[in-house]
């Protein structure tokens, strides 16, 4: 991906492409502005808005 693409619809356009049907992102490295995580057994979402460039563990 380059900068100011979205992560979401890249991702979507990939599994279109490559007709996947079932799948997990196990890891990922980069960095993001804007992030939107909905954890496990919750209703709503948790959003961040900074820069994600450090390593996360």
């Amino acid at each position: 991906m380059k900068p100011d693409n979205h992560l979401k619809q890249s991702l979507k356009n990939f599994v279109k492409q490559e007709d996947i049907k079932a799948g997990f992102i196990l890891s990922a490295i980069g960095s993001i502005e804007k992030a939107k995580i909905r954890f496990a057994n919750q209703v709503i979402s948790t959003g961040f808005n900074r820069t994600f460039d450090k390593q996360v563990t």
